[in-house]
């Protein structure tokens, strides 16, 4: 029988990697197997990604998951934290597992059809289209890890949807000033011009 791995622990059927890394830290997570030799290809990588980002300063590659969940976290004082959420939410099936700097226009193309067949608005998917851009940018220009390098070279430029505004409801001009009476603000001659 071959020796197992050291620094791979088998939890409820899955390999799991748990190993202290001189200049890198403690890494602790799943291979998502259960099969041994997968796990032991996984962990082999998962070695030499941190032995280049440690040695020769390469970039290592994150999950759009991992991205939204460090954007969560950092921009929970915001306004609407629960909109942004739920936009992520809807994205994560879609996206989340997919590397940031493999993002772009083409990548996110089943999410905004799910969106649609859904009876989404265009507004409504260019919001969540939006958080996807935020998160892009701070990858690339705020974020920093532990070498200095920024987490994403450059963000892809991601284009809004057209399309028409959806079902959004004007006042015409007199049912303005009705609403506006009933708060007790007055309405200029020259704003009803308008």
């Amino acid at each position: 029988m071959a020796k197992r791995t050291p620094g791979l622990q088998r939890r409820n059927g899955v390999w799991r990697i748990d190993k202290c890394i001189s200049g890198y830290g403690r890494l602790s997570e799943s291979c998502r197997t259960d099969d041994l030799a997968e796990a032991e290809r996984y962990f082999a990588r998962r070695l030499e990604e941190i032995r280049q980002e440690t040695v020769y300063g390469v970039r290592p590659t994150r999950t759009f998951a991992q991205a939204a969940k460090k954007y969560l976290m950092e921009h929970q004082h915001l306004r609407a934290p629960e909109r942004m959420a739920h936009s992520i939410k809807a994205l994560l099936p879609f996206v989340g597992e997919k590397p940031i700097d493999r993002l772009h226009n083409d990548t996110l193309v089943s999410f905004i059809e799910a969106r649609r067949r859904a009876g989404l608005a265009t507004g409504t998917i260019n919001k969540d289209l939006s958080v996807v851009r935020r998160i892009l940018n701070l990858a690339a220009r705020v974020w920093r890890d532990e070498s200095g390098l920024s987490w994403l070279s450059a963000p892809p430029l991601m284009q809004r949807l057209k399309g028409s505004g959806g079902g959004r409801i004007r006042l015409a001009g007199t049912s303005k000033r009705c609403c506006l009476r009933s708060y007790r603000i007055t309405w200029h001659a020259c704003a009803c011009s308008r």
